[in-house]
């Protein structure tokens, strides 16, 4: 079975305004772990749970709340070296489904009274990310867009109504061999255009 040491080092500074908050969260993550389990394609009708072995996963974490008036905006970063730690011919590949880059801007305003009701856009962007257990594909980089529109009803009721990936930019997403392949569709193209409802109740 998987077994792992994790641990993460954080630094957090708050600022308060008269007519604004500003926040930020520098985290520097890692985890060791013997015989990993990682969800992996092997061909175009096969994936399963595979035993990675070995793995080191470091990363850095940046995390920003900025609070002016009515507006909102939240920015978070995230660098990560995952690396194959096997003492074998996949020694330091890159791990599969662990993008080295990740980040996502949201801006939301409220509105209406008590400010009961927020409307929000955001960006996700996903950089170098590995398909296979050895390195050897690669999927393209790719940013989506998200919208979004929430209303409390009371303290403890809210409805939440948003489209994820809002262009349908996720299915154009393709694969290509990191030496010299071309690109292709990947085999299980992702999930696009999505619509989203959601009732919250706090008690």
């Amino acid at each position: 079975w998987e077994t792992g040491t994790q641990w993460d080092l954080s630094a957090t500074w708050k600022n308060h305004g008269s007519r604004s908050d500003v926040s930020a969260t520098l985290t520097y993550f890692g985890r060791s772990s013997d015989n990993l389990i990682e969800f992996v394609m092997i061909n175009p009708r096969y994936g399963k749970y595979f035993n990675i072995g070995k793995a080191d996963i470091n990363g850095i974490e940046l995390e920003t709340l900025a609070r002016i008036n009515k507006w909102d905006i939240h920015l978070s970063a995230t660098w990560m070296d995952a690396k194959n730690k096997t003492d074998d011919y996949r020694k330091d590949a890159p791990l599969p489904n662990r993008p080295e880059y990740e980040a996502l801007l949201r801006i939301s305003r409220n509105f209406l009274k008590d400010d009961a009701a927020s409307a929000f856009v955001e960006l996700h962007y996903t950089g170098e990310n590995y398909y296979d257990y050895t390195g050897a594909i690669k999927m393209d980089n790719y940013m989506t867009t998200g919208i979004g529109l929430k209303y409390s009803f009371s303290k403890h009721t809210k409805l939440v109504l948003g489209v994820n990936d809002l262009f349908n930019e996720s299915p154009d997403v393709k694969m290509f061999t990191v030496l010299n392949g071309p690109s292709r569709t990947m085999w299980y193209p992702m999930q696009g255009r999505t619509f989203y409802a959601s009732v919250i109740w706090d008690f």
